[in-house]
C-alpha cells in the first residue's frame, strides 16, 4: 500500500487564519449597531407584517456575516500529511500533500499565497506570510527529491 507522504513542516505554525483589521471590526460593530437599533425601532413603532418580516431578514442576514467575518474566519490546518481548509463553518476534509502541485508564494501584486492542486484547483493560503509560504513550498519540494531519489 503507498504510504502517504510527510512534508516537514518545521518553523511553520500549525494554523493560519484570515487577520481581521482593527477598522474592519469597528465596521461592523457600527453597522451591526445600526441593523439592531433600526431592527428594534422597527418593531416597537406599531409593526405591521412587513416590518415584523424585514427585520428577521435584516438580522438574519447580518448576524451570520457578522459570525463568518469575526468570529469563524477563513483559515487552514497544516498537518504533516496534507492540509485541511476551514471555510465559514465547516472544516473540509484532509487533501493530501501527494495532490499539491506546487505552492504559489506571494508576488507584489497578489493578495495571498496560493496552493496549486494537481487537477488545476487553487486553494488560497489565506492569512500566511510570503516567507511562511516560501518555506513551505520548499519543504514539500524538498519531499519530492527524497521519494524520486532511490
Amino acid at each position: 500500500m503507498d504510504q502517504p507522504v510527510a512534508v516537514d513542516l518545521s518553523g511553520l505554525q500549525s494554523h493560519y487564519e484570515v487577520t481581521v483589521s482593527r477598522a474592519h471590526l469597528w465596521f461592523f460593530g457600527i453597522a451591526g449597531l445600526l441593523v439592531l437599533t433600526g431592527s428594534v425601532l422597527r418593531l416597537l413603532d406599531h409593526p405591521d407584517g412587513f416590518d415584523v418580516v424585514l427585520s428577521i431578514v435584516q438580522l438574519g442576514c447580518f448576524v451570520p456575516l457578522v459570525v463568518v467575518n469575526t468570529v469563524r474566519r477563513p483559515a487552514f490546518y497544516l498537518e504533516a500529511s496534507g492540509v485541511r481548509f476551514r471555510r465559514f463553518l465547516k472544516t473540509g476534509p484532509l487533501v493530501p500533500w501527494r495532490q499539491v502541485r506546487e505552492v504559489q508564494v506571494q508576488g507584489r501584486w497578489q493578495e495571498q499565497s496560493t496552493l496549486i492542486l494537481r487537477d488545476g484547483r487553487l486553494l488560497p493560503l489565506a492569512g500566511m506570510l510570503p516567507d511562511d509560504a516560501q518555506r513551505l513550498a520548499d519543504a514539500i519540494q524538498a519531499t519530492r527529491r527524497d521519494e524520486a531519489s532511490p
